[in-house]
C-alpha cells in the first residue's frame, strides 16, 4: 500500500513538472539545430492559464540559445487549450497563450522575426469518437532555420 502511494505521488509530481514546463519534442534535438532544420516544441501551461512559468521561460532561453549557429527566419506559434469549458474561453486563452509565447520570444530578441501566431481553442481536443486529448494546455512552436550566411 505504501508503495502504491509513493508511485502515485512520484506520478503526480512527473505530470505536474512536465505541464509547468517546455517540453521538446524529440526531433528537437542539438543534430537538427547543428543543420539548421526546422525545430519544434511544446511549452506547458497550468489550467487556465497563459502565464509562461519561471521554469517554461528558462528552458525556453535554453532552447533559443541551441540555434545560434542558425538565422531563424520565421517562428509558428499555436495556442491550444483543452476541450472542457466554455468553447469561447478556450477560444482566448489559446490565443492568451499564443500572444505570451510570442511577447516573450520578442522580449529574447526576435522583433524582427515573421511570426505566424494562431490559435485553436477547444478545436481539435476531441477525438472523433468524442474522448478528449489530454495535455492540450500548450503552445506548440516551429522555428524555420537557415544556415547564417
Amino acid at each position: 500500500m505504501r508503495s502504491q502511494a509513493t508511485i502515485l505521488l512520484m506520478s503526480c509530481v512527473f505530470s505536474l513538472t512536465g505541464c509547468a514546463a517546455l517540453a521538446p519534442r524529440p526531433d528537437a534535438g542539438s543534430a537538427v539545430n547543428a543543420q539548421c532544420g526546422d525545430v519544434a516544441f511544446g511549452i506547458y501551461f497550468q489550467p487556465r492559464s497563459s502565464n509562461l512559468s519561471r521554469e517554461a521561460r528558462q528552458l525556453l532561453k535554453a532552447q533559443v540559445g541551441s540555434m545560434s549557429g542558425c538565422e531563424v527566419t520565421s517562428v509558428d506559434v499555436l495556442g491550444l487549450a483543452d476541450a472542457p469549458g466554455d468553447p469561447d474561453a478556450n477560444h482566448i486563452l489559446a490565443q492568451r497563450r499564443s500572444d505570451s509565447v510570442t511577447g516573450a520570444l520578442a522580449r529574447y530578441g526576435f522583433g524582427q522575426v515573421t511570426f505566424q501566431a494562431a490559435d485553436q481553442g477547444e478545436q481539435g481536443a476531441m477525438t472523433s469518437t468524442g474522448k478528449m486529448r489530454p495535455m492540450r494546455r500548450r503552445a506548440d512552436l516551429i522555428f524555420h532555420l537557415k544556415p547564417r550566411a
